[in-house]
């Protein structure tokens, strides 16, 4: 084994995070989550913003057309 996994084992114990740090990376994860589905969800608008703007024919387009099997 080496001298540095030797080191890393034997203070491996004292390297845990205290609760405040893990509650603050969970925070921060589910941040990341947020931001990561609003960025989606404008993007989605922005794509949209051209055919919902439309006449009613255009926007309603998919209800009137056939099914395909």
């Amino acid at each position: 084994m080496s001298t540095l996994n030797k080191w890393i084992t034997a203070h491996r114990d004292t390297d845990v995070a205290s609760k405040g740090d893990l509650s603050l990376a969970q925070e921060t994860d589910r941040l990341r989550r947020e931001t990561r589905i609003l960025k989606e969800e404008r993007e989605v608008l922005k794509k949209g913003h051209g055919v919902l703007c439309g006449s009613n024919a255009v926007r309603f387009k998919f209800i009137h057309c056939p099914a395909v099997h």
